[in-house]
């Protein structure tokens, strides 16, 4: 569009010179006052200053939210690492790798297309001829897009109504992506784990569900760093922060 409107500029702006030497009363034709420019100096303005404010104040409000995803990681962290004796090492370590996958799957929920391998990410869209030659059957792992639901999603509105007058289900296949169990976050979630979060709807509110219940399972114990409910609903309460990050 803009090199369609410099072109046509130029176009206009030539005749325009032509038509001066040669037709002086038909280039007068095609200029107009100044009133008008002058009268849209102040909307314009105000609309770009609303622009202006509403871009940063996006822009704010991302970095908010990054914000909190730091200091909850950090304080999750500190916090197990404090009571490592309490919780154990193994479910220190299992709690830590949740934590550490969870900015990995927030951003791909967030923006589906940076999971992409063409956008720097490691899914790949299964029967692919491009990609599937890559693929290792047994570090293959299956799953589909985790992309949040759209208030405004006309196409899902259409088929739920022609599905509640027909009575036949019209659900559109999607589309199946495979990654690299090695690679990150994948290979940060060890066990039952990876599989039960490829098969999450919404991964990172998984990943803090399963950090909550790996801490709200630790027992409470006495000595000279007891380790009670107080201790436990801490943890959790941290954890809950940190979900609250999703949207």
């Amino acid at each position: 569009p803009v090199t369609a409107m410099t072109i046509w500029a130029g176009i206009v702006s030539v005749v325009h010179r032509i038509l001066l030497t040669r037709h002086p009363e038909i280039a007068g034709h095609m200029t107009m006052p100044t009133a008008p420019h002058s009268m849209l100096v102040s909307a314009l303005g105000l609309l770009l200053v609303f622009r202006t404010n509403s871009a940063y104040q996006r822009f704010a409000e991302g970095r908010k939210i990054w914000e909190g995803i730091l200091n909850y990681g950090r304080d999750i962290s500190r916090m197990i690492k404090l009571y490592e004796v309490q919780i154990g090492k193994e479910r220190r370590r299992r709690v830590q790798r949740l934590l550490a996958a969870f900015p990995y799957l927030l951003r791909y929920r967030i923006r589906p297309s940076s999971a992409s391998v063409k956008d720097g990410g490691q899914m790949r869209r299964y029967g692919d001829a491009e990609t599937d030659d890559e693929r290792d059957p047994k570090n293959s792992l299956f799953l589909y897009l985790d992309m949040p639901t759209k208030e405004s999603d006309f196409e899902a509105a259409r088929v739920a109504s022609e599905e509640e007058m027909t009575g036949m289900s019209r659900r559109q296949k999607r589309d199946l992506y495979w990654v690299d169990k090695r690679t990150l976050p994948w290979r940060l979630l060890k066990g039952d784990a990876m599989e039960k979060c490829a098969r999450a709807q919404n991964r990172p509110l998984w990943v803090c569900d399963r950090m909550a219940k790996e801490l709200i399972s630790v027992p409470d114990q006495d000595g000279p760093i007891p380790f009670t409910n107080r201790e436990r609903m801490a943890l959790v309460t941290l954890v809950d922060g940190l979900s609250r990050s999703i949207g």
